[in-house]
């Protein structure tokens, strides 16, 4: 006869067939948060977008929120600034400036962003009055005080050197955000690439030559322009207008001119490049200027 003993018997379950906690959905490639869901930390996000109650969930929005995430294959979460400034302001704010409360709070909710979502870039969408910039004194002998934006990156130690990129679009409705992503498929989607730049030089000053041999070494067809030679507003124009991938202007400006070449606001009127579209670098002073 056989004899058998169990000794200290365990039993071992496997769990097959049995129900498992299920997963949380994916998340979408564009996803609209609004109140404490700002202060999530299990999103995630390579492209946050900062906007206003007007242009939050519209249509122009969310058509250029999916190109850009389709297009480049990035997460994007998107964010109202009312939501932002009831969620991060507040007495213990670490940006908290005693002007304008409403900076730091945008400052701190990029913070947070970088750290828990791993955001890689940031766009503001809506003019000043929609979503504000930061401002500091500059110092010199003016005293001016400017709008920082490049500010709002500096979320990695005390230094001011930016972490992530940044840009905004100044618009004030629906149609003109329209206009700017219209843009920018003619520049992303060109029919025929344009490997021109122009580099325009005022007031004498010394040439980049750097930017130039840059510009020219990776294939690019660059006409130069000096006021100093001759060179006035209306070579300006019509370099632009023969198409240009890239300008870049160095001399003195306003909020509403290239002063040395005696570019104004209204001369914009005149520009007639509607299927080139360049990246502009305007070493200027006001060129920039947003409010």
């Amino acid at each position: 006869a056989m004899l058998s003993q169990v000794v200290n018997p365990v039993i071992y379950q496997s769990g097959y067939g049995e129900d498992e906690p299920d997963e949380p959905p994916p998340q979408d490639p564009v996803t609209y948060i609004t109140g404490s869901e700002l202060r999530d930390t299990s999103l995630s996000c390579d492209y946050l977008i900062v906007t206003h109650e007007d242009f939050f969930s519209t249509a122009a929005l969310d058509e250029f929120a999916n190109y850009r995430a389709e297009y480049n294959n990035l997460s994007i979460v998107i964010a109202k600034v009312d939501d932002i400034y009831t969620q991060f302001s507040g007495p213990g704010t670490r940006y908290r400036d005693r002007n304008n409360s409403q900076d730091g709070a945008i400052k701190m909710f990029v913070r947070h962003a970088y750290y828990n979502w791993g955001i890689q870039y940031l766009l503001i969408v809506g003019d000043v009055e929609y979503v504000p910039s930061h401002y500091q004194v500059q110092v010199h002998r003016w005293g001016e005080v400017i709008d920082y934006e490049e500010w709002y990156t500096c979320v990695s130690g005390e230094d001011e050197w930016p972490d992530l990129a940044m840009g905004r679009f100044s618009v004030k409705d629906q149609n003109h955000l329209r206009s700017i992503h219209g843009k920018i498929l003619s520049y992303e989607h060109p029919d025929d690439y344009n490997w021109r730049a122009l580099y325009v030089e005022g007031n004498g000053m010394s040439p980049d030559q750097g930017i130039i041999d840059l510009l020219r070494n990776v294939g690019f067809d660059v006409t130069e322009l000096y006021t100093n030679g001759g060179n006035d507003r209306q070579d300006l124009i019509n370099a632009i207008n023969l198409g240009q991938n890239f300008v870049h202007w160095h001399g003195h400006g306003s909020t509403d001119a290239w002063a040395c070449i005696g570019f104004l606001k209204c001369d914009i009127a005149r520009l007639n490049n509607f299927s080139s579209y360049p990246i502009i670098f305007a070493e200027s002073c006001s060129t920039a200027d947003l409010d």
